[in-house]
């Protein structure tokens, strides 16, 4: 394309000079200049046109701003390299990208699709949330923004000319705020999810009171078959001649409510719940808009939102039921010893006594026994397979007791909230022929605490005599090892480090104990908690075996310089569930404490011994009798150096030891004389 040179703003242009260059501004910048009646294209019958709406005029650049549809939508240029978007259209389509500039009947040139599902969900956001307005400044900052997003060819210089003008930089300034806006606000519609939970219904002993639990997540109403709620001071309940609905006080959080038998409590009687509960999705917004293609091809392609969406709720219906006998005459007794103590990993068995003489013994009949454990505030809640319960708002956490929903319970509820086992002879319940103690298959301890037994004697499907939860003799407590751990303090880079677990309590003798080591680099969140996952681990053990009390000491690890300054190390203590093979955590250390964390040092540079310099050792002095030396004659260059012929130092040295012997003679010749003359 050609590109066209534009005078500075305030030029004094001769008449039809401003037309021309309006005209040739509006095919480069794609601004909606006001154009003559004659330069429109006609609009086909029942055509989708387009005429001028809510415009910003720019000094120097023409109209910018909406194009109003002929079905009152608000509509925006998508190129601003083309002309003006005044119809006639093919029609529109839902697009969740917008073509490349040749596509779909666009106009001639090199812009490429614009695919990104987060932008087109912010140029959704943008278009509904600010598009449809009456106001020039406002659709002219539209118009900008969705140009910004398109970044069509020719932008940055389009930007930096637009920016020119005050009136032009406070547009260019607002379609900037409004796509920050739009990058924090466009999230995606988030669908409903189904409730998970159970609605549970229990009818206590005597027939005369009863409960219901439902689940966490929107239950709407409970309707009750045979019963009657009995808080109607806050809440609202509809009766009948055989129901009770309740619609109002319901959490999302989940409860229980109480209710009262309408039925007689002589005879077996049944009570039926049934919630119905809905949910509903995140309103967001999709990455998609609403595209008008140009009936010729090269015309302008125009856009408006689809608008923000609520994906559709979903709703269904919970059932439980409860059924009473009541108890018959006393014929026989029934009751139950269990076993006092266990270990985690170990196993526990109750025994049930059944007494009293044959012929009041209900035949045919059968025993078992239910384990309930108790609950406390803070710890997990378990399923009726001793599993941990998964919430289902946050996956990978586990449901835990809250103090408030332990203290809304009679000591008889709270001892009977959590049945973890049903224990009898393998998946059955035991036969009864007569009076005697029968005990339970041994169960696998799954979790530290107190359980209590309550042993129930069946006539065909009906209980009609069951024990009381929270007596002394049908107690187990169940203990779990303790494990202490102590890393090393400091490590150099390179240096290899290790944990060391001390193991302490008592080990069950059939449990397979493991314990497996986790080191983290330290990082907290922004509350200041030391935070310990995946993305800041650095080392993880395999599972250690622990088959006796005392130290395990951990396998070592290399500390590199990217795991930073301290690592922190978290132990898991565990057993492997000889019932399904899975591995189940007893104990695991907590994260950043003083006794588990290794300070990470980094070596000090090794460094040379320094050498005292070399000096030349003072001559010692001389008596004044002795010769002094004479100093060295300085080494004679080789001849190839360059230097003088070394035979002269020799000859000369020669002749020094000539001169001095015939001196000495000399010397002692004059003494010898010396002796031979006479004294005058």
């Amino acid at each position: 394309m050609t590109s066209t040179r534009f005078r500075p703003i305030g030029f004094d242009a001769r008449p039809g000079t401003l037309l021309a260059l309006a005209l040739v501004g509006a095919v480069l910048t794609g601004a909606a200049i006001a154009v003559p009646d004659l330069l429109l294209r006609p609009a086909a019958a029942n055509a989708v046109t387009a005429e001028r709406g809510p415009m910003l005029q720019i000094p120097g650049w023409g109209d910018l701003g909406a194009f109003i549809l002929s079905n009152g939508k608000n509509a925006y240029c998508i190129e601003r390299s083309t002309v003006t978007a005044v119809g006639p259209f093919r029609g529109a389509e839902v697009l969740d990208e917008l073509p490349r500039a040749t596509a779909k009947g666009g106009a001639v040139g090199t812009t490429p699709a614009l695919t990104s599902a987060k932008r087109m969900r912010q140029l959704n956001y943008i278009l509904d949330v600010w598009g449809q307005t009456t106001s020039p400044s406002r659709a002219a900052k539209v118009q900008t923004a969705v140009w910004i997003i398109r970044n069509d060819t020719g932008m940055d210089w389009w930007l930096a000319n637009l920016k020119a003008t005050a009136r032009g930089k406070a547009v260019y300034d607002g379609a900037v705020a409004m796509i920050e806006t739009a990058a924090e606000q466009a999230v995606a519609p988030i669908a409903p999810k189904p409730i998970v939970g159970q609605l549970e219904v229990s009818i206590e002993a005597g027939g005369e009171v009863g409960r219901v639990t439902y689940p966490a997540g929107g239950v709407r109403s409970i309707t009750l078959k045979n019963a009657e709620f009995t808080e109607t001071t806050t809440t609202t309940t509809t009766t009948t001649t055989t129901t009770t609905t309740i619609a109002s006080g319901l959490s999302r959080d989940g409860g229980a409510f109480t209710f009262r038998p309408t039925v007689p409590a002589d005879a077996p009687f049944t009570v039926k719940a049934t919630a119905k509960w809905r949910t509903e999705g995140t309103r967001g917004w999709e990455p998609e808009v609403q595209v008008f293609t140009p009936a010729t091809d090269g015309d302008q392609r125009s856009a408006y939102a689809t608008g923000a969406s609520t994906p559709e709720a979903l709703t269904g219906t919970l059932t439980a039921s409860g059924t009473y006998a009541p108890a018959p005459q006393p014929m026989f007794e029934l009751s139950s010893r269990a076993q006092a103590e266990s270990e985690v990993g170990g196993t526990l068995t109750d025994t049930i006594i059944v007494s009293g003489n044959a012929a009041g013994i209900l035949q045919p009949g059968s025993v078992d026994a239910v384990a309930y454990l108790e609950p406390n505030a803070g710890s997990p809640k378990y399923g009726e397979d001793w599993e941990p319960l998964e919430d289902p708002d946050e996956p990978g956490a586990v449901l835990r007791w809250t103090a408030a929903e332990l203290d809304a319970m009679s000591a008889e509820e709270r001892c009977t909230a959590q049945p973890v086992v049903r224990a009898g002879r393998g998946d059955a319940r035991i036969p009864v022929t007569g009076e005697g103690s029968f005990a339970t298959d041994p169960v696998e301890a799954r979790s530290a605490g107190v359980v209590f037994w309550v042993e129930r004697y069946w006539q065909g499907d009906i209980i009609v005599a069951q024990g009381r939860c929270g007596i002394p003799e049908e107690r187990t407590v169940i203990d779990a090892p303790g494990v202490e751990t102590r890393a090393m303090p400091e490590a150099v880079i390179g240096q290899v480090v290790t944990d060391t677990a001390t193991i302490s309590g008592r080990l069950a003798a059939e449990a397979d104990y493991w314990i497996v080591f986790e080191a983290f680099s330290a990082r907290r969140d922004p509350q200041g908690r030391a935070v310990c996952e995946a993305g800041n681990r650095v080392f993880r053990s395999e599972a250690v075996p622990v088959r006796e009390l005392g130290e395990v000491e951990s396998p070592g690890f290399t500390t590199q310089r990217a795991h930073g300054a301290t690592i922190w190390w978290v132990e898991t203590l565990g057993f492997t569930s000889a019932a399904n093979g899975a591995s189940i955590p007893i104990a695991r250390g907590e994260c950043g404490i003083e006794n588990e964390t290794t300070r990470v040092l980094v070596p000090e540079p090794r460094m040379e011994p320094e050498l005292e310099p070399w000096s030349e050792p003072e001559p010692k002095p001389q008596p004044e009798s002795m010769p002094k030396p004479k100093p060295e004659p300085e080494p004679a260059s080789l001849p190839e150096t360059g230097a003088g012929d070394s035979r002269l130092p020799i000859l000369g040295a020669g002749a020094l030891l000539l001169v001095g012997g015939f001196t000495a003679a000399a010397q002692v010749m004059r003494g010898r004389r010396a002796l031979r003359e006479p004294r005058r």
